[in-house]
């Protein structure tokens, strides 16, 4: 009987269903950002797709199969991993309007061209459209790839600026992060405020003074001879 309970224990389970369809997603994610027209385009998805089909082999237990399914996520993940979001991580804006450096670093190792589209969102930003969101087609062609976005801020201040580069299709994020935006410029609106308070207080000086002239006046025309 007991021997009987250990046969049953080391048999196959059922296919881990779930990790599978994940892990063919951001393969098939993944795949489409690769140029159509070079050799990775074909070798690369089927070399990741091989260490899928290793998790669904039979005979195996569901702890190993879940095993090599991420090592299967792992492949992928070092891919993506050759890709980073780089140059200095703080912009500076001296006027209301300006271009935003982004720069996307390929690892050497990642010998072919990757095509995405680069997503930068932010509330105190406004870009080309009007929209506090842009989202522009961006190839890897080369190891160090710069893109220039104009914006324009709608305050000064210091703010964050969410960047994301995905795959064509299936939504997979290949790599992305953060910038730090500081905006120096000064409003219209706050300079009209300050030349308004500056005109307001330069008024009053002029009536006092005037004031203050005509009282002298009216004290020494009153005083005895």
């Amino acid at each position: 009987m007991r021997r009987g309970c250990r046969l049953a224990a080391s048999a196959p389970g059922p296919l881990p269903a779930t990790a599978i369809r994940t892990q063919r997603g951001r393969i098939d994610s993944f795949a489409s950002a690769v140029v159509p027209s070079t050799p990775a385009a074909k070798s690369l998805p089927t070399q990741l797709g091989d260490t899928v089909l290793a998790g669904e082999a039979e005979g195996l237990r569901a702890g190993q199969q879940s095993a090599v399914l991420r090592n299967a996520g792992a492949a992928v993940d070092a891919q993506l991993g050759q890709l980073s979001l780089a140059g200095d991580q703080t912009v500076t804006l001296a006027a209301r309007k300006g271009q935003i450096p982004i720069t996307i670093a390929k690892s050497p190792s990642m010998d072919y061209p990757v095509d995405g589209t680069l997503t930068l969102t932010s509330d105190r930003l406004l870009f080309a459209n009007g929209q506090s969101k842009v989202t522009m087609p961006a190839p890897l062609l080369h190891a160090t790839n710069n893109f220039y976005v104009n914006v324009q801020a709608r305050t000064s201040g210091e703010f964050k600026l969410q960047i994301t580069y995905q795959a064509p299709a299936g939504g997979l994020v290949m790599t992305g992060g953060l910038v730090t935006v500081r905006s120096d410029a000064v409003s219209v609106v706050g300079v009209a405020l300050s030349a308004g308070a500056v005109l307001v207080l330069a008024v009053w000086w002029v009536r006092t003074g005037i004031r203050r002239r005509r009282q002298r006046r009216l004290e020494d025309a009153a005083e005895p001879t």
